[in-house]
């Protein structure tokens, strides 16, 4: 099997994530209290999920001890894809962009595992074992996850995938058994050999192989908050034995597996296949009385060893269901009609986050979950679990490296964030085809420099065996220009060589410096190009051209692949593809090529024949721009059609077209605009110099709260969700901190924090750090304020697994916009007239229009907001609001608005901000994150500025 691969050209381009393109380093948010969060079944008398719980009517008990509940989630996955599907619209008959991201779907959606295990007899039973695991498919909901294991030489038939299709062609194309039908043990041979014997069965010793497959699948899926459903299609788990010497290995395999269980959550139901079981020789179709020469005696003794151990066979398997809170499903001739009911048991739970016990170690800690209901039972994991050794204790054991670990894992390895889009080409010979890989791996390019990436690439055919891969080394340089924490857009080509089939492709990422890794899966299917007379590669989409050196061996490709599948209306973005045609007897008939755009409601909104192409040999490549002017903002599919004769091929690909990036046109300005905006820049400048050593006692609250149901459209819809109910429970922090502003004259400002107490802890003696240290504005005393800047940070709250940079959290950062040197960067027109606190005001909004951004984000996304400005007083600030969109179709989606409101401290004569409102909605995770600062206790000091300082404001 030839495999080949090179780290292809890295494209870099400006981006970065929130922050401010100013002369200060702003703290950045990091962290949050450390939670445990378990998923929590409550089922009824009819095992019917129980809903309508609130965080009040649940209590977790540490080892005893009860524990503060932080974070509380009610989901419903039936509500959850009743939403989803009453709002999808008809763009879901058509390609969905086919970029993969490892940002898996959400907490509403569960991890089902369908485990065939080789106990089952064959023909009958395999059969009816079949339709179960096709029924267990078909009842997925939209989101679910499902893997097809077998305890048999195989091992895992089909990785976690959403891809009902591939689910099915698993199930029918694998004989599951390996064991003996009856018919067969009844004969002599057979007989003497024993070999129905579990324990002398050399593919699963013991019978060990059954309870090692669900220990390791529990222990894989153990972080994992969401439902986890184990399906055991089998007649039998061994989990004791009266045999001397397999007791001791069955023994330890037992205690593995319950711990495993116990720090899971996996629920596993057992389904015996057999349906309506007949013991006995007797019941058998065989030679009369089973086999020649048997008598009664012996005939009697064969039936009370078949009855013993198929009582015994039912035992266990309803240990694990009652372990676990699962059902089991037997003696039953149609048991694939219970699957649905079995798979609406998990339809609604809740995701209860608690604080556990500090100084946990390595101790095991036992979990218990009481709910305020009668007559329900409650189902979670039982304990928490010794965490397993990361780090220096990981390469201590010999563990695989992160990228190993990322790459080989049950499901893809986030953070960072990593998206991937593949493309096939015919390759380099008959037998192989090209797979272009196209990874975005912007989450890595971070901070200015040279960053080390290290690549893999794994390719798996349908039997899970190797197929293809690659590993590369390289260097990302990431420009000076983009500020520490912000990052670029970084994108990382690479092509591995396959031959036709099907395939479950993994790629992976890991900094070499730092060991942070990252995974994503995909399927790809890679036809046979020279089995047809005609044939199409993929399609790729592109924003330039590909002028960088190829490696030797690579596809030549014209335009760089590219992951992007959303396009403002005045990009320059073509899709390319490659034809193939047969050979000689072939080439003298035209190929006709056409091309169709299709909107969201599948509608042909544009068409076009192609001029003839160029072959070269059997190939000729096919450039398509894509006419993002002419078309309105919305979903569309590129579909490209190619005829030949009687042979035809097409080919799709889906993207998305947005407005062009500034969304308030430029407008003729008024005498009265022109006016509003020569006040607020005079104000702004003498307003600059007076708040020079300005400092205030700060009380800021914040809230990380999760939305229930599915991911919202859009901010509004979010805090909607939330305005409107939400859970009953939040993550919440406050904090009391010095604030304090220097006037960095003609550049500006910067504001620091210095927080001395966390919910009602001190964390430091209350003083004046601040105006101590920038008694003297030096280059040495900045420094400083910024470390006890970034000190504070980490007492800021962050959505569950998503970090925010939040830098725009000081409440003048709106000012920027307005200022003298500023305006002409931004769209300005005026609001109407409004009354704010008392006050007459004129509304000034402004969309940002030039770039680089004053605040930077990772898709460069516009600033937008409104300034409230007294013109009566000379332009005096009132309100500012200032609004994010940024990454809004990226997988580090945030949207914010902080909301400044200003008022008079009379012991300075001048206008402050008095009370600042913040709202971040993380869209991939459902959550959203508020903030409430006020500011009191005003004070001014007085400071000296060294001559030298600019040097050092970067």
């Amino acid at each position: 099997m030839r495999a080949t691969s090179s780290f292809c050209a890295l494209a870099v381009a400006m981006a970065g994530a929130v922050g401010i393109a100013q002369d200060q380093q702003l703290p950045t948010f990091n962290s949050g209290v450390q939670v445990v969060r378990i998923d929590v079944s409550v089922l009824d008398g009819k095992r019917q999920p129980v809903r309508g719980l609130r965080a009040s009517d649940f209590t977790v008990l540490e080892d005893g001890q009860p524990r503060p509940i932080r974070s509380f989630q009610a989901v419903d996955a039936r509500a959850a894809s009743a939403t989803r599907a009453a709002a999808m619209p008809p763009m879901a008959l058509l390609p969905a962009h086919n970029v993969v991201t490892n940002q898996i779907s959400s907490d509403a959606s569960r991890l089902i595992f369908i485990l065939m295990d080789r106990s089952m007899e064959p023909e009958r039973p395999m059969f009816v074992a079949r339709q179960i695991a096709d029924a267990a498919v078909d009842a997925m909901a939209p989101g679910d996850l499902a893997a097809i294991v077998t305890t048999g030489v195989q091992g895992v038939a089909q990785n976690l995938t959403s891809d009902r299709a591939r689910l099915h062609q698993t199930i029918a194309s694998t004989d599951w058994s390996q064991m003996i039908s009856k018919a067969i043990t009844d004969t002599e041979v057979a007989g003497t050999l024993d070999l129905n014997n579990a324990a002398e069965d050399g593919r699963c010793m013991c019978g060990l192989c059954a309870m090692d497959t669900i220990s390791q699948i529990a222990n894989a899926v153990r972080e994992m908050p969401r439902r986890k459903v184990l399906l055991f299609i089998g007649s039998n788990i061994t989990v004791q034995t009266g045999d001397s010497d397999c007791a001791p290995r069955l023994r330890d395999s037992r205690e593995k597996l319950f711990e495993a269980l116990g720090a899971s959550g996996l629920t596993v139901h057992s389904i015996d296949p057999q349906g309506m079981a007949s013991v006995g020789p007797a019941t058998r179709g065989t030679v009369r009385n089973g086999v020649v020469n048997r008598d009664g005696r012996v005939l009697n003794h064969q039936l009370m060893e078949e009855r013993a151990g198929f009582m015994a066979a039912q035992g266990s398997l309803a240990v694990l269901p009652d372990l676990t809170g699962g059902r089991a499903i037997l003696n039953n001739n149609e048991p694939f009609r219970l699957v649905p009911d079995v798979l609406h048991e998990s339809d609604a739970y809740y995701l209860v986050a608690f604080e556990p016990i500090e100084g946990t170690g390595d101790v095991r800690h036992d979990i218990q979950v009481k709910v305020a209901r009668p007559g329900v039972a409650v189902y979670t994991a039982r304990y928490l679990a010794p965490a397993p050794a990361t780090g220096a204790a990981a390469a201590a054991t010999g563990a695989n490296s992160p990228l190993d670990r990322a790459l080989t894992g049950l499901l893809p390895d986030s953070p960072p964030p990593l998206g991937m889009s593949v493309a096939t080409f015919a390759g380099p010979d008959h037998d192989h085809a090209y797979v272009g890989v196209t990874l975005d791996a912007s989450a890595f390019a971070a901070v200015p420099g040279s960053i080390p990436l290290e690549i893999a690439v794994l390719a798996s055919d349908v039997r899970g065996r190797t197929a293809g891969g690659a590993r590369q080394t390289g260097t990302v340089q990431v420009p000076a220009s983009v500020d520490a924490g912000n990052g670029a857009f970084v994108e990382l080509q690479t092509f591995v060589t396959l031959p036709s089939g099907d395939y479950e492709l993994r790629a992976a990422v890991m900094n070499r410096d730092t060991q942070a890794a990252a995974s994503v899966f995909t399927h790809v299917t890679v036809p046979p190009f020279d089995a047809g007379s005609l044939a199409l590669s993929d399609v790729v989409l592109g924003t330039r051209d590909n002028v960088s050196a190829l490696p030797a061996g690579a596809p030549a490709i014209p335009i760089v692949p590219t992951t992007a599948r959303v396009f403002a209306a005045d990009a320059a973005a073509s899709a390319f593809l490659r034809v193939y045609r047969a050979g000689d007897t072939s080439a003298a008939q035209r190929v006709n090529l056409e091309t169709t755009i299709l909107d969201g409601q599948g509608k042909r909104v544009r068409h076009q024949a192609l001029p003839d192409v160029t072959f070269a040999g059997r190939e000729a490549p096919v450039r398509v721009p894509l006419p993002m002017k002419d078309l309105a903002p919305g979903a569309y599919v590129l579909r490209i059609d190619a005829k030949q004769a009687r042979a035809e091929a097409s080919r799709e690909i889906a993207f998305t077209v947005t407005p062009a990036v500034m969304t308030i046109a430029p407008t003729a300005h008024t005498p009265e605009l022109d006016a509003a905006l020569a006040a607020a820049a005079r104000y702004l400048d003498q307003y600059e110099q007076r708040i020079s050593a300005i400092g205030a006692a700060e009380e800021y609250e914040q809230a990380v709260t999760p939305l229930p149901g599915p991911v919202p459209a859009n901010a509004a819809q979010a805090r909607q969700i939330v305005a409107s109910g939400g859970p009953a429970a939040a993550l919440t922090r406050k904090t009391r901190a010095n604030i304090m502003t220097i006037s960095m004259g003609a550049r500006g400002w910067v504001a620091f924090r210095d927080v001395f107490e966390v919910d009602g802890k001190a964390v430091r003696d209350r003083d004046e750090r601040l105006s101590r240290i920038l008694q003297n504005v030096t280059p040495d005393s900045l420094e400083q304020a910024r470390q006890i800047a970034a000190e504070s940070a980490r007492y800021n709250l962050d959505p569950e697994t998503t970090r925010i940079d939040r830098t725009i959290n000081v409440p003048m950062t709106a000012l920027l916009f307005l200022r003298g040197a500023n305006q002409d960067r931004s769209a300005f027109h005026l609001g109407k007239p409004e009354r704010v606190g008392g006050v007459d005001c004129v509304a000034l909004q402004f969309t940002e229009r030039s770039a680089p951004r004053l605040i930077r984000t990772s898709d460069d996304a516009p600033a937008q907001g409104t300034i409230w400005i007294d013109m009566a007083n000379g332009g005096r600030i009132v309100k500012t609001e200032l609004a994010m969109d940024s990454g809004g179709t990226r997988m580090s989606a945030v949207r914010s608005r902080t909301t400044v409101t200003y008022a008079r401290v009379d012991k300075l004569n001048l206008w402050v901000p008095v009370a600042m409102n913040e709202t971040y909605d993380v869209t991939a995770t459902r959550q959203t994150l508020t903030g409430h600062a006020s500011y009191s206790d005003f004070r001014e000091f007085k400071v000296a500025t060294s001559t030298d300082i600019k040097d050092i404001i970067k």
